[in-house]
C-alpha cells in the first residue's frame, strides 16, 4: 500500500505511481491503488526504488508472507518549496574622535519608479535589513546623518534578483577638536667609567626630563643597587633634575654589572635607563692577621674565692688585610667552642663564657686559656688571671712570754688530751 502527503496532507486521491523491488521482481503502487505480487510464503525485503521528488519515510522494509498473504505501508511526502526572499541590507560604518558605534541612521529605500518602499534604521554596531522585496533595481537614501558627515556615496543603488540580498554600505565620520596635553618624560643613567676593578667607586648621573608640555608633579625615582629613592615634587616643563650617586664594585659584580633606574608618573608612565660597566678582580690577596683578648668581667681590683663564678669575655678581630673564614674559637676550661664563619678586615667578634673556681683551689691565682685557630694564621691564645682572696693567719698575743714556752704549754695541753683519750680508750 502506498500513502502520500503533500505538505503534511494526506493525498488520498494521488494517482502518482511508484516502484518496488521484491525478490528481483518489480511492482507498483499509488495512493489510489495497491500494488500485488505473488511469491512463496516467506520472509521478503520490499525496496522502493522510485519516488520522484517525493521523500519516502522509509526506503525498505520486510515483509513476512505467509497463506493469508502479506502487506507494508510505504509512506511519502512532499513539501512544496516557497518563493526565494529578496532583501537589502544596509552596512553601516562610523568614523572619527567622536563616533559611537551605538549612534542610529535612517535610510530611506525606493523602487524604479520612486515610490518608497521601506525605512531601515542602521548603526556601527548593528546592520540594518529591508523588508521582503520584489526583485528589481532600488535606491537607497541615506537622510540627514547630522552632526555627522557622509563621506561615501549617497543614494545607492542596489539590483536585487529572485532570493538575493543586496548590500548597501554608508561610512559617516564625526570629529570634534580636543586640544591634547602630551605628559611626557625622559630618565638617563650614566657612569662615570665603563671599566673598574672590584673594590673602586662608581659615580652614576641620573637625569629625570620633563620632555612632555605640562608641569609633572610627584615623579618617583629610584635605583635599587644604590639605594635611591626619591620624589621629584614638580617638574617644569624642559626642566633637569640630577642625582648623583655611588657604589663600590663588589666580587660578586665581577663581569658585566648593569644597573637601571627608573622614573614613574601617574600621567607620563614608566621610564627606565641602564648603565653597563665591565668589573674586573684585581683585588689583591692581602695579608691575613687574627688576634685574640680574653679578659676577665668584673669590677676594677675583684678578687675571688673558690666555688665563685667568673665571668670571661674572648674577643678575636681580623687585623690583617684579607677576609678570613673558619675561624675557630675555643675555652676548654669553660667546654666553650664556636666557629665564626667569615671574619671580614677589621670586624671583631665577642664571646662571654662561665668558669667555676674549685672548692679545694688553694692558688692565689686562676689562669683561663682561650685560643682562636685559622688555617691561615694558625692557632693564636690568651690567657686571663683571677686573683683570689688571701688567707688571713690566727695572730699570737704579745704577753712578753718566751714564744718557746707557748709550744711546750701547747704540747702539754695536746699531751694530756691524748691522756685523756687513753684513759677513756681503756
Amino acid at each position: 500500500e502506498k500513502e502520500v502527503y503533500i505538505d503534511g496532507v494526506m493525498q488520498q486521491g494521488n494517482t502518482e505511481t511508484f516502484t518496488f523491488t521484491v525478490d528481483g521482481k518489480t511492482v507498483t503502487a499509488s495512493a489510489v491503488e495497491a500494488g500485488q505480487i505473488e511469491l512463496e510464503t516467506g520472509s521478503y525485503v520490499v525496496t522502493e526504488t522510485g519516488y520522484g521528488n517525493y521523500t519516502p519515510d522509509a526506503v525498505t522494509q520486510q515483509a513476512i508472507v505467509t497463506t493469508q498473504g502479506g502487506l507494508v505501508t510505504f509512506i511519502n511526502r512532499y513539501t512544496t518549496p516557497e518563493d526565494p526572499e529578496s532583501y537589502i541590507r544596509i552596512e553601516k560604518t562610523v568614523e572619527g574622535n567622536r563616533s559611537d558605534e551605538d549612534d542610529e541612521f535612517t535610510f530611506e529605500i525606493r523602487d524604479g519608479q520612486g515610490t518608497l518602499v521601506d525605512t531601515v534604521i542602521a548603526s556601527g554596531n548593528e546592520d540594518g535589513w529591508s523588508i521582503e522585496l520584489e526583485p528589481g533595481v532600488y535606491t537607497v537614501t541615506e537622510l540627514d546623518p547630522s552632526p555627522y558627515n557622509l563621506i561615501s556615496d549617497n543614494d545607492v543603488t542596489v539590483e536585487l534578483g529572485e532570493g538575493q540580498t543586496g548590500v548597501a554600505s554608508f561610512t559617516n565620520r564625526y570629529n570634534v577638536t580636543v586640544t591634547r596635553t602630551d605628559y611626557e618624560m625622559t630618565i638617563t643613567k650614566m657612569a662615570d667609567e665603563n671599566e673598574v676593578n672590584v673594590g673602586d667607586t662608581i659615580t652614576y648621573t641620573i637625569k629625570v626630563k620633563n620632555t612632555g608640555d605640562a608641569t609633572l608633579t610627584n615623579i618617583s625615582v629610584v635605583d635599587e643597587m644604590v639605594g635611591l629613592d626619591e620624589v621629584i615634587e614638580s617638574l617644569a616643563v624642559n626642566q633637569t633634575e640630577t642625582f648623583t650617586v655611588t657604589y663600590i664594585a663588589t666580587i660578586d659584580d665581577v663581569g658585566v654589572l648593569e644597573n637601571t633606574a627608573t622614573a614613574t608618573d601617574d600621567r607620563a608612565g614608566v621610564e627606565e635607563d641602564d648603565a653597563v660597566v665591565i668589573v674586573n678582580d684585581d683585588t689583591p690577596l692581602g695579608v691575613p692577621g687574627l688576634s685574640i683578648e680574653k679578659k676577665v668581667i668584673a669590677e676594677e681590683g675583684a678578687t675571688f674565692k673558690p666555688g665563685d663564678t667568673v665571668q670571661f669575655r674572648i674577643t678575636v678581630t681580623n687585623i690583617g688585610t684579607q677576609d678570613l673564614a673558619d675561624v675557630l674559637v675555643k675555652d676548654e676550661m669553660a667546654m666553650f667552642e664556636t666557629t665564626v664563619l667569615m671574619l671580614k678586615v677589621g670586624e671583631s667578634e665577642s664571646f662571654d663564657v662561665y668558669v667555676t673556681l674549685p672548692m679545694d683551689y688553694a692558688a692565689d691565682i686562676f689562669e683561663n686559656v682561650a685560643t682562636a685557630s685559622n688555617e691561615k694564621t694558625g692557632t693564636l691564645q690568651d690567657t686571663a688571671i683571677v686573683v683570689l682572696e688571701e688567707e688571713i693567719p690566727l695572730a699570737i698575743p704579745e704577753t712578753g712570754v718566751n714564744p718557746m714556752m707557748y709550744v711546750y704549754g701547747i704540747g702539754s695541753i695536746l699531751t694530756g688530751i691524748g691522756a685523756l683519750v687513753s684513759r677513756k680508750k681503756k
